[in-house]
């Protein structure tokens, strides 16, 4: 393909406007003293620094749509000599384990510590709660059973201090143990949870425990005086009271020069009260 410009040369040559163009060499520091050292812009005929625009025109700018490249056809590579085709992750990869094979595995469980042993072995047919049958085992076969889990226990002695004063860590504390003891916090009983003894079981079709108010709904406005009087002025005034001198200031010196003002505007010459009776 021939190559052709963007533009055409008729188009002209657009340049900036005189005051534009003697804005952009002020700023841009192009008319200088010839003395200093590197002067911004190519010399002039005249010896003169002059701006040079950077910039090309449309058409004096090359194709944008090149030939593309010529290659011949056929293979030219063989995946025999890559050099990573017999370290390909994929040819070494296992298939996958099965869960449980109802073999004779034996586990290595951590002992208890203060024991002699460090280790001990169990068989996993031996093992309690391992599998109890698909009835138990949400519908699963051959899948092991899910256990208890793991209970976590703090010890404030091996934490740090950033730790040991963490909100989160006591209240996450407090939640495992009433996960374990499965000791819920009771709410208060509704009056429309005690009208069943009046009519039946309808009270449950309209949303028995929908009007059981949380403790904290109970009290909507627990804490609205801190919350809105109290944070507010402490926010505002109290923490910020520095910036509240300037214009406390400006205004108690305009208030005494009003005072003052007034007082000069209020006062009455004595010469204009020499006649009266």
């Amino acid at each position: 393909m021939p190559a052709r410009k963007m533009a055409s040369a008729a188009i002209v040559n657009r340049e900036k406007t005189p005051l534009i163009a003697w804005i952009r060499n002020r700023l841009s520091g192009y008319y200088r003293d010839t003395t200093r050292p590197h002067p911004p812009g190519f010399l002039a005929p005249t010896k003169e620094p002059i701006y040079h625009n950077h910039a090309r025109y449309p058409h004096t700018q090359s194709a944008r749509s090149p030939d593309p490249p010529v290659v011949p056809g056929g293979i030219h590579h063989l995946l025999a000599d890559n050099y990573y085709c017999e370290r390909d992750g994929r040819r070494t990869v296992k298939p996958p384990q099965p869960i449980d094979a109802g073999k004779e595995v034996r586990l290595e469980i951590a002992a208890p510590p203060g024991s002699n042993s460090q280790h001990r072995s169990e068989s996993r047919q031996t093992s309690p709660g391992i599998l109890k049958g698909p009835e138990e085992n949400f519908g699963l076969p051959e899948a092991p059973t899910p256990g208890l889990g793991y209970s976590w226990s703090r010890n404030l002695q091996e934490e740090m201090h950033t730790q040991k004063v963490a909100k989160s860590y006591a209240m996450l504390e407090k939640l495992i143990v009433q996960c374990i003891n499965r000791k819920q916090k009771k709410m208060r009983v509704s009056a429309v949870a005690q009208s069943g003894k009046f009519f039946g079981h309808l009270n449950k079709v309209y949303g028995e425990y929908r009007f059981a108010l949380s403790p904290k709904e109970q009290k909507p406005f627990k804490g609205f005086f801190e919350n809105s009087i109290v944070k507010v002025i402490n926010s505002y005034v109290i923490q910020n009271w520095y910036n509240y001198l300037p214009p406390a200031t400006i205004a108690y010196l305009g208030y005494r020069w009003g005072l003052a003002e007034n007082a000069r505007l209020s006062r009455k010459d004595p010469k204009e009260f020499e006649n009266d009776v």
